[in-house]
């Protein structure tokens, strides 16, 4: 791709562009980058110009693209004065707002985001939403040439952060188009052997496949042509990601997902969307609570389609989505759809599907760091149901959220005075969590009043503001917040059992390209201040990374024998989770001398337990058998005392 091939798309999608900036942009960062290189080994002036045509497709305005041909100049020392001599303030602004967001880094450590950071790149974004715009496009562009950087450990960690911050970004966007991809590069780096199964799955069923999609889409095209209309049928596989999540967040078994492209039916007008449901549904058996109608009730990111799955042909699912041009290209393109060419629209559309990112940064001034960092995976982050009160009001609130979360999205004065709900007709308590489609009455005693209790129960930031307004005010807690008892930074298991030389204390992560295992010789190499990476030492990766021998630590796995260790196991609290631990301890002939249990809040629980292991290979066995049982999030060593003999 080159200049004239921007040059060409731009036009197409206006044809008012002004291709004088375009090409002073491209010819100023030809100038300022010289022979700088990107980490794909082509030129930093390519990176950009390959960045600026997926902006394009975005169908961004000129100074949106000219921003991203200049998105290096800052960085390489090119100074504010000048850009904005030879640009103007609006591109030298755009720049800026880049050069802050490329500051925002998640801790390969914690594998989280830096919650200041995050809350200045909403800051910045929303100030001009453009600035997000070309970060997720320079983004998808390095994912792409990913492949080519030669530091493991590297990719992985970028990928976490394309999964923990860029991807969800641009789903509340409602870029399909840059989240699917996104997801898909990232998942490949950081979760191969999911990814390498997946993609040998959907090459195997790949010609039986092909061929009830080709029959499907015949019959399809050929009664809705019979019924006057006009429409496009187009297979559209499904991302490798989706098909993961499916068997993590649903606990479906990959090998019983029975197939892996659906159909795409456009039509002209939202009326025949429905038409053609029907049309779908006559012609195949549907499966019971697969039908999503997400045009009657669009999702918090604009996104619009009726969704259905149905028995076809080899009594084998199809899945359909069904919506107009309009609604495809907003499901692409997300809010960019909206945006004008000569700026920002305010009012109307745009501003509607920004409202999420507004009513956010609007209330962020109102939390501590810990609230932010508990809130923005919820609120932010998380994807959305959709309730309704007895009078048929939609309630839009996050997956997580609770009857007492809907009383208090209801009215602040209902959640204080709520004592319980009625849920599809049957009684239920304030703790219980809704679910999408719920019809939901919240049951109230001018008696009742909000207790410490609740700040357990609730999930959104709106309700746990207001239970917090209600007990500050009638002097239940300080106004300064809730005291909470710090406790201990837990170890992870490996920096009990793994020695390294010259770092106290260091961060350890044991490399997913090898796995090593107690016993086996290891080598360790500094990712980051006093953070080191574990391979074996015969690993691939080990002869990429010992180009740099100043990174390379000696290190050896400890060995402990007739040792009492206390375990900490975290979950999702359920009947019996304590004693699946504990039948699966007892399997192992390992006696428990103590046990207790806590409820963290209201999902989660923590499980301690004392035992007495005679070697470390056993410790170790136990636990990879332990973080096998379901809801199981966590496994902690505790102290290590060893026995007199």
């Amino acid at each position: 791709m080159n200049f004239k091939d921007l040059a060409k798309k731009t036009l197409h999608n206006n044809k008012n562009t002004d291709l004088t900036l375009l090409e002073k942009s491209y010819k100023f960062s030809e100038k300022s980058y010289q022979e700088q290189t990107h980490h794909s080994g082509t030129s930093l002036l390519q990176h950009t110009l390959d960045s600026a045509l997926i902006l394009a497709d975005l169908q961004l305005d000129d100074k949106s693209i000219a921003a991203c041909l200049l998105h290096h100049t800052l960085p390489l020392g090119i100074s504010k004065e000048t850009l904005k001599k030879e640009f103007g303030e609006e591109i030298t602004h755009l720049l800026e707002g880049l050069a802050k967001i490329n500051r925002l880094k998640i801790l390969p450590s914690q594998e989280e985001y830096n919650s200041a950071d995050l809350r200045k790149v909403l800051l910045t974004a929303i100030k001009d939403i453009r600035i997000l715009f070309i970060k997720l496009c320079i983004k998808l562009n390095n994912m792409r040439t990913l492949h080519t950087l030669q530091d493991e450990e590297q990719k992985i960690h970028i990928s976490r952060e394309v999964l923990t911050i860029y991807a969800p970004l641009a789903y509340r966007l409602g870029i399909g188009s840059i989240k699917s991809e996104l997801e898909d590069l990232a998942f490949k780096y950081t979760n191969p052997e999911e990814y390498k199964k997946i993609l040998e799955l959907i090459e195997k069923t790949q010609p039986d496949r092909e061929h009830r999609i080709y029959e499907v889409k015949k019959k399809i095209e050929h009664t809705l042509q019979e019924r006057g209309i006009k429409a496009s049928v187009s297979a559209r596989a499904k991302h490798f990601y989706s098909i993961y999540k499916k068997t993590t967040d649903r606990n479906y078994n990959l090998n019983n997902i029975k197939d892996f492209i659906g159909l795409r039916i456009i039509t002209l007008t939202p009326e025949e969307c429905y038409t053609a449901l029907g049309i779908v549904h006559t012609l195949w058996k549907p499966l019971p609570e697969t039908f999503k109608d997400y045009i009657a009730m669009p999702k918090p990111n604009g996104y619009q389609s009726l969704h259905t799955v149905v028995i076809g042909p080899q009594e084998k699912p199809i899945e359909f989505q069904i919506r107009t041009q309009e609604m495809h290209e907003i499901a692409e393109d997300g809010v960019a759809v909206h945006y004008d060419y000569k700026g920002i629209t305010h009012g109307g559309e745009f501003d509607k599907k920004l409202s999420w990112l507004k009513q956010f940064v609007e209330t962020r001034e109102k939390m501590s760091e810990k609230e932010f960092q508990d809130i923005i995976k919820i609120d932010l982050f998380s994807d959305t149901i959709f309730v309704f009160t007895p009078k048929g009001k939609v309630i839009e609130l996050p997956t997580s959220a609770t009857a007492l979360d809907f009383a208090y999205a209801i009215h602040s004065e209902l959640g204080d005075k709520a004592m319980g709900a009625t849920i599809n007709g049957k009684y239920s308590s304030l703790k219980t969590e809704i679910k999408n489609g719920d019809i939901i009455e919240i049951v109230s005693s001018k008696n009742q009043q909000p207790n410490m209790e609740w700040l357990k129960i609730v999930k959104t930031y709106k309700a746990s503001s207001k239970i917090k307004q209600y007990l500050t005010r009638h002097g239940k807690i300080v106004a300064t917040g809730i005291s909470t008892t710090k406790e201990e930074p837990k170890k992870k298991l490996e920096e009990n059992f793994i020695f390294i030389e010259g770092l106290k204390e260091p961060e350890l992560k044991l490399a997913v390209c090898c796995k090593p295992l107690p016993g086996e010789k290891i080598v360790g190499f500094k990712t980051g201040e006093n953070r080191v990476s574990i391979h074996k030492e015969h690993c691939e990766t080990i002869l990429k990374l010992r180009k740099d021998s100043r990174k390379e630590v000696k290190s050896h796995w400890t060995e402990h024998s007739n040792t009492d260790v206390e375990l900490l196991v975290e979950g999702n609290d359920r009947v019996g989770f304590l004693a699946e631990i504990l039948n699966t301890v007892a399997s192992q002939g390992i006696n428990v001398s103590n046990t207790k249990a806590k409820v963290l809040d209201t999902h989660k629980a923590r499980c301690t337990f004392g035992i007495l292991i005679k070697d470390t290979q056993t410790l170790l066995k136990l636990i990879e058998r332990i973080k096998k049982i379901k809801d199981v999030t966590n496994v902690y060593l505790g102290e290590l005392k060893k026995i007199k003999p």
